[in-house]
């Protein structure tokens, strides 16, 4: 008896697969799954009561379906015939009518976003690895005008991750799109036919508070945009809003940095599906559509400090580390005074932040010069300074992690990462680096603009200093990493200088 042809159906939340065999069934089983971090310090699996292994495939032949294309893949290579059975709306979008439109759009498009622009009307569900000043706000804009009909937009929700993004999306989108995103954040619930939502505000009304009106909000939205996409692995919050999103006809997550060093890419994937454009910022330094950057790698004398936990040698040698926090200074200062450019310290505790803005005080800077923000600083605060940074009317900035994602802060020119840090491993094989170091490098890359956008043949050299830190194990392992992400870009200048 023949056996039946598997059938692939697939909607915007799950996919099921029809008439598939044991031995295929159990392929996907494993390969589908990936083994838990710190999966041996559990109780389950310590009683041997689960294998350490999660699994995105099921017993049952359904999957996430995000995974639609590593599944198709695997059937492909291994000459399996099959046919799928898309229940997910169709976009009817013309790549002829997407080229007419861009001729009308306020921005004139790089050549990579116009090639990003065509993949993402393509490929309904993918991810956008785009580097940091690759220009992922008029992508989404360029995006949604793309899918408009008779000047109507479909329902879209953009989900960012701080209300300090939904601002800035918002004040970006306005100047591509004609008119003003609406905004769901805490406080306010103003949605339009684009929305910006910041994700903790999202999912407390609409799944923790069950409001009926953010539910149906959810259920309507056409096309949803996922901001810094790569939150999603680790994010319940977030993975359980977008899955309420279960009407879409195209989802698609951004990122510079998507896949974790620590959990499997396929948790990615089954949210969005895989990533099928890429813009490195080695790319765009090539072109000439950002600065280059200096690196210089700062070795130090400092007390051993061997011996101590990771929390107690971070405390005393990082954020209470005298040597170190008076280089800091002094670089901070020699800059200052030597060049009108502006400077951007990045700490990444509080208390650190206070010390080094007290030290440079003591060094008699001008105090209408320098500007701390961090968490508990008022979102109106923050914004004042972010402005008066690109305006060149403020030098210096010490942040805090909180302009560590997705912040254009186009006018500075010089980093001095203070923060330290730098996870466990990295996997320079595949190009990935420790996230916050490439998330924080691309604080300062951002060309000036001359005239419409960027001049590409010029040159613009950015300076960013970081650390050899050598008084614990932790700390120069995390040295070390960063170290390890800089040198995978091949066009950044490294230089080590002893102080």
């Amino acid at each position: 008896m023949k056996s039946k042809k598997l059938k692939i159906i697939v909607d915007s939340v799950r996919g099921k697969i029809l008439n598939c065999p044991d031995k295929v069934s159990k392929s996907l089983y494993r390969r589908c799954s990936y083994r838990a971090p710190g999966y041996m310090f559990s109780p389950a699996y310590q009683r041997r009561m689960w294998d350490g292994y999660v699994r995105k495939f099921s017993k049952s032949d359904t999957f996430p379906s995000g995974l639609l294309g590593r599944i198709t893949k695997l059937f492909i290579e291994s000459h399996i015939p099959f046919e799928i059975e898309d229940r997910r709306r169709e976009m009817f979008v013309e790549e002829a009518e997407v080229l007419q439109n861009i001729d009308e759009f306020d921005h004139i498009l790089r050549p990579y976003q116009i090639d990003g622009l065509l993949k993402g009307i393509i490929n309904p569900y993918m991810i956008f690895w785009w580097a940091t000043a690759s220009g992922k706000t008029v992508l989404f804009s360029a995006l949604i005008s793309a899918f408009q009909r008779k000047k109507v937009f479909p329902n879209t929700l953009i989900l960012v991750t701080s209300t300090d993004l939904a601002s800035q999306h918002r004040e970006r989108m306005e100047r591509s799109l004609g008119f003003k995103p609406g905004l769901i954040e805490e406080g306010r619930f103003e949605p339009e036919s684009v929305t910006v939502a910041v994700i903790n505000t999202l999912w407390n009304k609409a799944l923790k508070k069950k409001n009926r009106e953010a539910v149906r909000f959810l259920e309507k939205i056409d096309y949803l945009i996922v901001d810094e996409i790569h939150h999603v692995i680790e994010s319940k919050m977030m993975k359980q809003t977008i899955r309420k999103c279960k009407n879409t006809f195209a989802r698609h997550g951004f990122s510079g940095s998507p896949y974790s060093l620590t959990v499997d890419d396929i948790e990615l994937e089954c949210i969005t599906g895989q990533p099928l454009s890429k813009v490195s910022l080695s790319k765009l330094i090539r072109e000439g559509w950002v600065s280059r950057p200096k690196i210089f790698i700062v070795s130090y004398d400092s007390p051993s400090l061997e011996g101590y936990i990771y929390q107690k040698a971070y405390s005393d040698g990082i954020v209470q580390g005298d040597e170190r926090n008076s280089i800091i200074v002094d670089l901070a200062m020699e800059e200052y005074e030597k060049t009108e450019k502006s400077i951007l310290i990045l700490v990444r505790i509080i208390k650190h932040g206070l010390i080094i803005k007290d030290m440079l005080l003591k060094r008699h800077m001008d105090s209408g010069d320098l500007k701390y923000v961090h968490g508990s600083t008022p979102k109106i605060a923050r914004k004042k300074v972010r402005e008066a940074l690109e305006r060149k009317e403020l030098r210096l900035v010490i942040a805090s992690q909180i302009w560590n994602e997705g912040m254009d802060i186009p006018s500075v020119d010089i980093l001095i990462k203070a923060d330290a840090g730098g996870g466990k491993e990295v996997n320079v094989e595949e190009g990935k680096g420790i996230r916050a170091v490439i998330q924080q490098t691309g604080r300062v890359l951002r060309k000036p603009v001359d005239g419409h956008d960027v001049n590409t043949e010029k040159e613009n050299i950015v300076k960013i200093y970081d650390f050899n830190d050598n008084a614990q194990k932790d700390l120069k392992k995390h040295s070390e990493n960063r170290i390890k992400t800089f040198e995978m870009e091949k066009e950044f200048i490294i230089e080590r200088i002893s102080l």
